[in-house]
């Protein structure tokens, strides 16, 4: 199998859109926070593979958390945020969490509604706010805001590589009930700019999201 770092697309901390350990963070926590971002870069790149085989991307999805938990060390990413958080006494549930978005992101393309879409979200962006957190040595009891916050994040990011991800890996985000509700075909989320219908879309997920705080059955 090949080893999964050699799949990554070459982004590193340094090219994404967020801050990654940031200087505003005390350096005793900035390599944790790497090692965490480390695994999870190389996990997600292979979810998103372009050419790469479901069954394979599952199977090197599965050696990852294999090295995490101690069963095999063929990927240095998995072992390095295995000792790493061991330094600390912490757990690897927030990488597993991340894992299992990953493996949804290989083998479910669509969300029926919003309540499909944020459970999705649970797995693929509320453990990284709980996983900082933790680091930080925060009580659970501000879990629901992080995880608000968090949710909001990953859908803008989903409206953001809409089109991408359509193309290349037939993945869209945007749950079926609002892309019928507005009238949104496959032409309109190809398209490279957002029409009236798109707009009205997010406008709508806007609304719901002022209305109605992002939760999860998950704790």
């Amino acid at each position: 199998m090949t080893r999964a770092g050699l799949l990554r697309s070459g982004k590193s901390h340094r090219d994404e859109n967020f801050p990654v350990a940031s200087w505003l963070i005390h350096p005793r926590h900035r390599g944790l926070i790497l090692a965490f971002y480390q695994f999870v870069r190389t996990a997600d790149d292979i979810a998103d593979h372009a050419t790469l085989a479901a069954g394979e991307k599952l199977a090197q999805l599965d050696q990852l958390e294999a090295d995490l938990d101690g069963r095999g060390s063929q990927n240095l990413e998995g072992v390095a945020l295995r000792l790493a958080l061991a330094a600390r006494g912490m757990s690897a549930r927030h990488a597993k969490d991340l894992l299992n978005a990953f493996r949804l992101d290989v083998t479910k393309l669509r969300y029926r509604d919003w309540d499909d879409l944020i459970g999705y979200c649970a797995y693929s962006a509320m453990p990284v706010g709980r996983f900082v957190l933790d680091v930080h040595g925060e009580s659970e009891a501000v879990w629901p805001a992080s995880d608000a916050l968090c949710a909001a994040l990953q859908i803008i990011n989903h409206l953001q590589d809409c089109r991408a991800d359509y193309r290349n890996l037939d993945r869209v985000y945007v749950p079926l009930d609002a892309l019928a509700n507005f009238l949104v075909t496959n032409y309109h989320v190809e398209r490279s700019h957002s029409d009236k219908n798109e707009k009205h879309d997010k406008n709508d997920k806007h609304d719901r999201n002022e209305r109605t705080p992002v939760s999860s059955n998950r704790t």
